[in-house]
């Protein structure tokens, strides 16, 4: 009988379970629901701005959720300012905004330096990982 492991470390058969502070277990986000608000906070902690754009009374929350919290996708936003905005138009598509016409839901990055980023109707974690990795690299070698 193989013996029980948590994280690294192994236990004896029958031992209580050590957890390992160093692995994520959950994503919490503290979401801003005013892209005012996260904007400031943003601008104040020198942070990017995550935004997740989303339609009221549709499935886009649902979609979009469990997506975000996926720990691929949580531990490449965890230094950014998470914001939630909710379009209460369920048809509105596309959604016309402050970043322009926007399929939903979308995600959008806003760099330190004014600069966003868009990502429009994420189906997958894998899109959403490459998106914020590439958007990250291209912020990078702008600040170089």
């Amino acid at each position: 009988m193989p013996e029980a492991t948590t994280g690294n470390v192994a236990l004896a058969p029958g031992a209580t379970a050590r957890v390992n502070p160093f692995l994520a277990r959950r994503s919490d986000y503290a979401w801003f629901t005013s892209l005012r608000d996260a904007g400031l906070q943003a601008a104040n902690t020198n942070q990017p701005l995550l935004i997740a754009y989303e339609r009221r009374l549709s499935r886009d929350a649902s979609q979009l959720e469990p997506l975000l919290e996926s720990l691929e996708v949580h531990r490449r936003v965890a230094d950014m300012v998470p914001c939630r905005l909710t379009v209460w138009d369920a048809w509105s598509d596309p959604y016309d905004g402050p970043f322009g016409m926007l399929h939903l839901p979308a995600i959008i990055l806003v760099w330190p330096d004014g600069q966003s980023d868009i990502l429009q109707r994420p189906v997958s974690i894998d899109p959403i990982v490459r998106f914020v990795e590439d958007a990250r690299a291209r912020f990078d070698s702008r600040s170089a």
